[in-house]
């Protein structure tokens, strides 16, 4: 049982030890031991998944909690304190990182980077971010951050000004850049590439880049995630273990191989392959431990009430049959943040695992029910058969490729990341051994149960749009919010729904006779765990009621672990 003991409550978990003074002399100081520890979130709120960032100083924790009428905001808490303090102004924060000095705190909000002084509490605003993936600040007040879902990342002075990209885009290039963190000399920084196209300009895996120059060097080819530095190591995620690997900073490059830090217990969001760990500088890290997982399935009825929990933990992604007999998920079933398809028949209370490779997600069944598509472990498309008569089968290869809806008429509507800045939509047509390109800048695709129409994600501006199906035609605005994202149909075609950012479900009344829309309305105040790009986060069952992927209030605690670098020293 974990007691709220100024925060930070001490737990002896597996084979990490708290400090032990046995066996030491009366005049020794024996050395410092590994402590793994739990953080507990305030009271009625949640930690929000991947958001949150140690101080360098290792003194303080900045994260961003939802409360529980669905809001989001920006806390910092002392480590040896026994309360958290909400900081106004930080409404809808994101990815929150630290100044230098562990005095200020820059964060994402309203399509801008900001940054919020500790000392007076006051917010500015540095730039534009259209989106924000991550950010680091040196003492010469540099900050470099990644803006968007795709593209270079940028430097801009902390106290405001023009962004500067650091790296030079190439036409048709699609690779993404994100979590750029800071080396000790100021001027070198880590960062991740993905989404690499035939144009782009460079592989996946972990680069170093410079503040002096454009080009960049990679060190980590095979690694996929954020990655971070201290302590003469590099910190990232590889089979959902936190490894640290010695890294020499100035001839940047590594040293030694890869130490594991913890089980295999971190997952990764699939779509920016983002882990939720943080490491300060005086030989701390926070993560956020599977085994911890605070994800649940929650009923909502016609009327948007919350109705109550599915049984199970750490199932995503739910995706109804056309009949409401049956429930696909991605399902992290050793609570490990290692996940496959999984099918509940909901009639007879029982399930069943259809896919082995353990990164598996975003199911979409066939208009038949009788096959199961897929993104696999390479971000192809798969598809299996539902009975298990047959193993899974590659279905269509690419870039990164996520399946989205099915339709009645047998089309396969998915997203194709790495042909453009933004994602494409394209059609898998029966009998068409090419697929054709319906959306080039869209997201989120869903076919009407009649399949006459499209509803999709307009972007950049993330709208919620409406089209005629399979052959395009004018489109009609049904979202009056920017940011709004993964729409979806009633069972008779004449209901949208859709997510807003501050967590609504709005749903919007549709005639497809006269091709027109109602205002939106909410109908219901959620505490889904994702708004925005990161697949289908609710289901819309046949008799109306919805199933919504939630955090609860006071969920799972984040996981401490201190003095990391001296227990490896003994290894």
């Amino acid at each position: 049982m974990r007691e709220r003991v100024a925060w930070l409550a001490a737990m002896v978990l597996g084979a990490v030890a708290v400090v032990s003074w046995f066996g030491a002399g009366r005049h020794q100081t024996p050395a410092p031991r590994a402590l793994r520890a739990a953080l507990l979130p305030p009271a009625g709120a949640s930690f929000l998944p991947y958001n949150f960032s140690i101080s360098p100083d290792g003194s303080r924790l900045a994260f961003v909690a939802l409360g529980a009428d669905g809001q989001t905001a920006l806390w910092i808490r002392g480590l040896s304190s026994a309360n958290a303090q909400q900081l106004a102004g930080t409404e809808g924060a994101t990815y929150p990182f630290w100044s230098p000095d562990s005095q200020q705190v820059g964060f994402f909000a309203q399509r801008r980077l900001k940054v919020v002084d500790l000392a007076t509490s006051s917010v500015r605003d540095v730039c534009e971010s259209t989106q924000g993936f991550g950010g680091t600040w040196n003492r010469a007040g540099v900050i470099v951050f990644a803006p968007g879902i795709t593209g270079p990342v940028y430097r801009v002075d902390a106290s405001g000004g023009t962004p500067e990209a650091l790296s030079k885009s190439v036409e048709g290039g699609t690779e993404s850049q994100h979590f750029p963190f800071f080396l000790p000399d100021g001027k070198h920084f880590v960062y991740y590439v993905n989404w690499n196209g035939p144009a782009s300009s460079q592989k996946d895996g972990i680069y170093v880049g410079s503040l002096n120059d454009s080009t960049a060097k990679a060190i980590l080819p095979d690694v996929t995630g954020n990655v971070q530095y201290a302590a003469e190591h590099l910190l990232y995620v590889k089979d959902r273990t936190l490894m640290a690997q010695p890294f020499d900073s100035e001839k940047l490059e590594t040293t030694a191989a890869a130490v594991p830090l913890t089980q295999p217990e971190l997952e990764k969001f699939y779509d920016f392959w983002h882990s939720s760990y943080s490491v300060s500088q005086d030989g701390k890290v926070v993560f956020a431990s599977a085994a911890d997982s605070p994800s649940r399935l929650v009923w909502y009825d016609k009327m948007g009430k919350e109705q109550g929990q599915f049984p199970e933990i750490g199932d995503q992604g739910p995706q109804f049959s056309r009949d409401g007999k049956m429930l696909a998920v991605y399902a992290d079933d050793e609570h490990n943040g290692k996940r496959f398809i999984r099918v509940y028949d909901l009639q007879r209370g029982v399930s069943a695992r259809l896919t082995e490779g353990g990164n598996e997600s975003t199911p979409v069944w066939s208009p038949d029910g009788k096959l199961m598509a897929y993104r696999d472990a390479e971000s192809n498309i798969s598809v299996v058969p539902v009975d298990g008569s047959a193993p899974p089968r590659v279905l269509m290869k690419g870039v990164n490729l996520i399946p989205c809806d099915w339709s009645s008429g047998g089309h396969m509507i998915y997203m194709a990341l790495g042909g453009g800045p933004y994602p494409r939509l394209d059609v898998f047509a029966p009998g068409d051994p090419k697929s054709t390109t319906l959306v080039n800048a869209g997201a989120e695709p869903q076919v009407s149960p009649d399949g006459k129409w499209l509803a999709y994600v307009g972007v950049p501006m993330r709208q919620i749009m409406v089209q005629r199906f399979p052959v395009a035609g004018a489109h009609i605005q049904i979202s009056n919010t920017q940011g709004s994202a993964q729409p979806r149909w009633s069972a008779d075609g004449r209901r949208i729904y859709f997510m807003q950012p501050d967590r609504k479900i709005m749903r919007v009344l549709f005639d497809p006779e006269k091709a027109t829309a109602s205002a939106p309305q909410v109908f219901a105040q959620t505490r889904v765990t994702l708004t925005t790009f990161g697949w289908f986060q609710y289901a819309v069952a046949p008799d109306g009621r919805l199933l919504v992927d939630s955090l609860p209030a006071n969920n799972s605690p984040l996981t401490l672990i201190a003095n990391w670098e001296e227990e490896l020293k003994k290894r």
